[in-house]
């Protein structure tokens, strides 16, 4: 079975995607903003790893909690003075990027995370509902969202 988040997939379910048959557009474009991503695969992605900067973000790269300023605005947080800054620990996660396939049914997300251990991920998510169809830590960063689809191919099964 396949994980998704709040259940899992079901057998049935999981043999509705069969890798071999879709395909990554030679001009598949490249996202590297989160907010560019489909909304459900946004709300899958903050549900999972609850926070992941663009693909030019600040992230926390090692283990050591590192903090970032911002400045408040008194507008919205009438509490706080004018001027004040505030620490925000920096995200986990960073997105490396994203990419539609079979003509945006599909999105792979490709992102590396900080912490103990700098690894790299690959998921695989249902563009209309978010719903996680593959995952898992890849060896390499990839480049190309064909590179990261044939991994996805070769590796589905296991």
């Amino acid at each position: 079975m396949i994980e998704v988040f709040d259940r899992f997939m079901t057998e049935q379910e999981s043999n509705l995607f069969e890798p071999a048959r879709h395909h990554v557009a030679a001009d598949a474009k490249k996202i590297s903003r989160i907010s560019d991503l489909p909304l459900p695969v946004q709300n899958a992605l903050e549900t999972s790893l609850d926070a992941m900067a663009d693909a030019d973000g600040s992230y926390q790269v090692g283990c050591v909690v590192e903090h970032t300023k911002i400045k408040i605005d008194p507008r919205i947080n009438a509490s706080t003075s004018k001027g004040q800054s505030s620490p925000v620990v920096k995200p986990l996660h960073r997105l490396i990027f994203a990419a539609a396939i079979d003509d945006g049914k599909h999105m792979i997300v490709h992102y590396e995370s900080g912490g103990f251990m700098h690894a790299f991920s690959l998921r695989l998510y249902e563009t209309e509902t978010g719903g996680l169809i593959w995952g898992s830590y890849v060896p390499e960063k990839f480049f190309e969202p064909e590179k990261a689809y044939a991994y996805i191919v070769e590796n589905f099964d296991s």
